[in-house]
């Protein structure tokens, strides 16, 4: 199984400051997860038996709370995403359009100067949008606007807010794969159950909190991971160490 399927590369990033939180949606399991305080940067460095030098993601936020940029280096390759975020009338933010760059073709990137990407036709497109129900959480997450063969997800919550359910849909009416998730008392998460349509049990992920920051958010993670479908007993373990700096 890749490790890409468990936690938490971030390649894509919803957030918005609200009672100075920041807002964060990680791409490989599209987990919302709300970090605590005005967050400036945050580092990411994910590490296996496999991978012991490590996955390095760094994101940048401006002081309102938006990812602006985003650069993964992992396993010799170097990609870059920019983002601009786009809101309604009552400043609540609707959809993010991205361009992703792969620096180790095409180094020289995004020109800060001009706001734009050099080369066009190096940079992958693409819209992310987000729609929200009535308690304002995040109902519905597009991968792609222009490519609608990626899919979308749909969120169920309890009356705690944090999210139980995550249905992944490749197109409005073909449903792939069901996730549920579990809270600890301090709603952390600690366990996520990905299912097939046909309720087989994919894998399942434990999450161990090792350590946080002052503003209580976590810094180090284990997680270990088994798979039971359709490859039973494929047992791993990663960490995730995290770097929080705020504004």
């Amino acid at each position: 199984m890749s490790k890409s399927v468990f936690i938490l590369v971030v390649l894509s990033v919803l957030s918005f400051s609200k009672d100075r939180k920041t807002n964060s949606i990680f791409l490989n399991e599209t987990i919302p997860e709300s970090l605590n305080g005005n967050v400036k940067q945050l580092t990411i460095t994910y590490s296996d038996d496999d991978f012991p030098e490590g996955d390095h993601t760094v994101v940048d936020f401006d002081v309102q709370g938006d990812v602006i940029n985003e650069k993964r280096e992992f396993r010799g390759n170097t990609v870059q995403v920019k983002y601009i975020a786009k809101r309604n009338i009552y400043g609540k933010k609707m959809e993010m359009v991205g361009y992703l760059i792969d620096l180790t073709k095409y180094p020289i990137g995004f020109n800060d100067n001009t706001k734009k990407v050099e080369d066009i036709d190096t940079a992958k497109k693409f819209k992310e949008i987000y729609l929200y129900d009535k308690d304002e959480h995040i109902s519905q997450f597009i991968l792609n606007r222009f490519d609608p063969a990626s899919g979308h997800y749909l969120y169920k919550y309890n009356s705690d807010g944090n999210i139980i359910e995550s249905d992944y849909y490749i197109n409005p009416k073909l449903l792939l794969d069901i996730t549920k998730f579990k809270y600890d008392n301090k709603h952390h998460l600690i366990e996520l159950d990905k299912f097939t349509t046909k309720n087989f049990l994919a894998y399942r992920v434990h999450y161990f909190y090792k350590s946080f920051d002052p503003k209580n958010n976590w810094i180090k993670i284990v997680a270990q991971s088994e798979g039971f479908y359709p490859t039973p007993k494929d047992m791993r373990t990663y960490t995730v160490n995290r770097e929080i700096t705020y504004y």
